[in-house]
């Protein structure tokens, strides 16, 4: 166009100077924009290809640290796995972060957060755990020799021997040479002796004394079973032969006397440490037929009376028919009761009288 409109012009030093030159501006030329075009889209592809992914991986740590920052120590394995997609560099990173929660957590969380941080310590590579454990080893000590003074102090009442060992025992794999473990395990084992040598001769002279029933005002051998219970669930005095002969002989003395409750006491105690003891089962079964004895004997006592005042008002026949269910409870109970035979004979008399009559 530019060369046709020259080719054309009015002004003769505005024309093309000859026809080669008009004829070279009249041929098409091809147009610089599409290579541009192109060298641009591939810039900016190279570009994206080059800083896109570092910008996501860098996007993605940083959510990760900022949940990591706040997780719950439940979260925080979930949290290490995710981290392996990410690069070393990147990965590296989080396991600090990752290692950093958990210490705080230990340090300053409660009792049942500080129990989900170690446990969430047992389960990382074996690296980042001993880390951990070097790292923040003076507030585990403290946790585990606490938790273990809670479960076992005879001066508290807390007697709980069995936990405080186990919680001891983990501490101290975590801390083989540890001198605080050691001395708090030597404590509380010494403790336990002496206490169980109390205990034993607390058991020999409640036994002797028959104190085998709780008492509001003194101890009793209930107080020192449950105690010895706590220390050592398999100590051989919870299942001493003596116990269970104590037991049988104090029900047969409460049932000789009629103390049928206190007999019951005795037996029920007995044999809920002693389930399958036959004298205690034989001793069951005596109270229960005496039991019955004794109701039996209260109800026809309560039906003599009763009986030995109305008789004297039965004056009619009818009289006799409104009472007849009292009288036939006294024959079930005692036939040869002689308030029968009176009973008898009185109406015998009303009859020989309507008969006359």
């Amino acid at each position: 166009w530019k060369g046709l409109q020259r080719g054309l012009a009015f002004r003769r030093e505005a024309r093309s100077p000859s026809v080669e030159v008009f004829l070279d501006e009249l041929r098409f030329r091809k147009s610089k924009a599409p290579l541009i075009i192109a060298l641009s889209t591939a810039g900016i592809g190279l570009l994206s290809w080059l800083l896109i992914p570092p910008y996501l991986e860098r996007r993605r740590e940083g959510e990760l640290i900022n949940t990591i920052e706040s997780a719950a120590p439940a979260q925080i394995l979930e949290l290490v796995q995710k981290s392996h997609e990410l690069p070393d560099a990147s990965r590296a990173l989080l396991d600090s972060k990752v290692m950093e929660r958990l210490i705080h957590i230990i340090e300053t969380g409660q009792e049942a957060q500080v129990y989900s941080a170690l446990k969430a310590v047992e389960d990382l590579p074996a690296e980042m755990k001993r880390e951990i454990i070097g790292n923040a080893k003076e507030a585990i000590l403290a946790f585990y020799i606490e938790q273990a003074n809670a479960a076992f102090s005879p001066e508290a009442a807390r007697y709980d021997f069995a936990t405080a060992e186990q919680l001891l025992s983990q501490v101290q794999a975590f801390y083989p040479d540890s001198i605080q473990v050691f001395r708090t395990a030597q404590r509380m084992e010494d403790s336990r002796n002496d206490l169980l040598n109390e205990l034993d001769g607390l058991f020999s002279q409640h036994l002797a004394a028959g104190r085998l029933l709780p008492l509001v005002e003194a101890e009793d051998m209930t107080d020192v079973l449950s105690v010895l219970g706590q220390l050592d669930p398999k100590h051989p005095l919870l299942t001493d032969v003596r116990l269970a002969d104590a037991y049988a002989s104090q029900a047969a003395a409460s049932l000789e006397s009629k103390a049928f409750d206190q007999a019951q006491d005795y037996v029920t105690e007995g044999t809920r440490r002693f389930p399958n003891n036959r004298m205690l089962e034989n001793i069951q079964v005596k109270i229960r037929i005496a039991q019955q004895q004794e109701a039996a004997r209260a109800k026809l006592a309560q039906l003599r009376e009763r009986i030995a005042q109305q008789l004297p008002a039965l004056n009619t026949l009818e009289d006799y028919l409104g009472f007849a269910e009292t009288l036939t409870g006294l024959q079930l109970l005692q036939p040869d009761d002689p308030l029968l035979a009176q009973a008898e004979n009185q109406l015998r008399r009303l009859l020989d009288k309507r008969f006359t009559t």
